[in-house]
């Protein structure tokens, strides 16, 4: 009887326990996803959008797009930003100017590290590789130009929900310890720091050049931060953070089925970003030298895992990779080269401009 006494009262701490777990689980209100990395789930896109538009664009002598880390769109324009140029187009696809130009002297950069739009203030904003902060109009004229005084070799640009938002990363030595630290920096309309968040240190592993820049997202309430680090043996970083005010506060976390690091010392999984609106959360992450897209929608419970991109059975009927467009959670794009028989040259892509269902 003693036995059978005891016996009841572990189960019934157990369950104790795990109630209150699951009570400090919902007051926290930190949502977790399970990210199956070996399953294969289709998602099209007609099952998450609302709305998606196409816009050809106009192929000229000095409009060719290559390779584009940075589109922004405006009520008029659209921008594509290269590492050595800013194309500026109309929403119809006609092309209108490059803004800026390759050199060393004033008005001019070597390269971008960002570049974004005030549409507040009706501004190009950029970060050159020379840390110089420029402003242009629409019409190209140099408004703003000045030399940084930040020696942060990463910076990324952002213009959300009203802010000008640059976020740095920097490698400094404490007591013979090279570390990389992270702020985010609030700035005036003409590019000049206002506020300071510090964001992180982390084990200084090199400075990587990131593919993606969609670490700042606005869902038109709340502003989402999420900063990976992929370099070797490092950790994962896998939550998403929210911005309020001056604090950064975990908002949701992604739970990797083998996550860690394999035999030979290689992380097997690295995360790109991760980035989310009401209803949907979305990750781009590579396994085992394999890129997959991942979707779970909050409403249904549903996730998909994807292989290289989503199936777009609405114009293309091929796989795409899609992106927040303007940092805005609750819209995409993607680009589509369509080539056929009777192509002579190849042209631009279509840009594909996409609104997610509520």
């Amino acid at each position: 009887m003693n036995t059978i006494f005891k016996t009841f009262k572990i189960i019934l701490y157990c369950m104790i326990s795990i109630l209150m777990l699951c009570c400090k689980n919902e007051k926290s209100g930190l949502l977790t996803i399970y990210v199956d990395t070996d399953a294969e789930t289709p998602l099209a896109l007609s099952e998450i959008t609302s709305s998606l538009d196409s816009v050809k664009l106009e192929l000229t002598d000095k409009s060719l797009i290559k390779n584009p880390f940075r589109i922004v769109c405006t009520d008029d324009y659209i921008l594509f930003v290269e590492t050595k140029a800013m194309m500026l187009f109309d929403r119809s696809g006609k092309f209108i100017r490059q803004i800026g130009s390759i050199g060393q002297g004033p008005g001019e950069f070597t390269g971008i590290w960002d570049a974004t739009i005030d549409t507040k203030e009706n501004k190009i904003s950029l970060i050159t590789h020379g840390l110089k902060r420029m402003c242009y109009d629409f019409n190209g004229n140099l408004l703003t130009e000045y030399q940084s005084v930040s020696s942060a070799p990463i910076n990324n640009l952002y213009f959300v929900n009203n802010r000008l938002l640059l976020l740095c990363e920097t490698p400094v030595k404490q007591n013979d310890i090279r570390k990389n630290e992270t702020y985010l920096y609030t700035l005036t309309s003409d590019l000049k720091d206002i506020d300071t968040i510090f964001i992180r240190s982390i084990d200084h592993k090199g400075i990587w050049l990131h593919p993606y820049k969609d670490f700042i997202t606005h869902d038109g309430e709340k502003t989402y931060l999420y900063y990976s680090d992929i370099s070797k043996n490092c950790f994962l970083i896998d939550t998403l953070f929210q911005l309020n005010n001056k604090e950064v506060v975990a908002n949701l976390h992604m739970d990797f089925k083998n996550k860690g690091l394999s035999p030979n010392g290689e992380k097997e999984i690295n995360i790109f970003t991760i980035y989310r609106n009401s209803r949907y959360v979305f990750a781009f992450y590579n396994a085992k030298n394999q890129y997959y897209y991942f979707c779970h929608d909050t409403k249904t419970g549903k996730s998909y895992n994807m292989k290289d991109g989503y199936k777009d059975d609405i114009y293309t009927g091929e796989k795409v990779k899609i992106r927040p467009l303007n940092s805005d959670a609750n819209q995409f794009y993607f680009l589509h080269t369509e080539i056929d028989d009777t192509t002579l040259e190849e042209p631009n892509p279509t840009l594909y401009i996409g609104r997610l269902k509520k």
